[in-house]
């Protein structure tokens, strides 16, 4: 049975943050995630189009003992950038 966690108090930096960055690069270290690297999930969390009030849909899955196992990340709404970006080219 796996334990589900949101990100808690949409903070783009916090104790979860650095669990999340930790255990992908050790699954990375061991040949996983070939297309989901450490550095785009640190990219992900610092770049302009994060929308801070979405981070509580990042789920952590935890083993009964809290070990983390797994993770569901967003890090952008496909319709946030839209706007933004029509609002950018309106006031160019």
């Amino acid at each position: 049975m796996y334990l589900i966690e949101n990100y808690k108090d949409n903070i783009r930096f916090n104790r979860q943050y650095e669990e999340i960055s930790k255990f992908l690069q050790i699954v990375a270290d061991n040949g996983y995630n070939e297309h989901f690297h450490w550095g785009r999930f640190d990219w992900g969390m610092t770049h302009s189009y994060l929308d801070v009030e979405m981070l509580s849909r990042n789920a952590l899955f935890r083993r009964e003992n809290g070990e983390l196992v797994g993770a569901v990340v967003y890090d952008y709404d496909k319709t946030s950038i839209t706007s933004k970006s029509e609002f950018a080219r309106e006031n160019v």
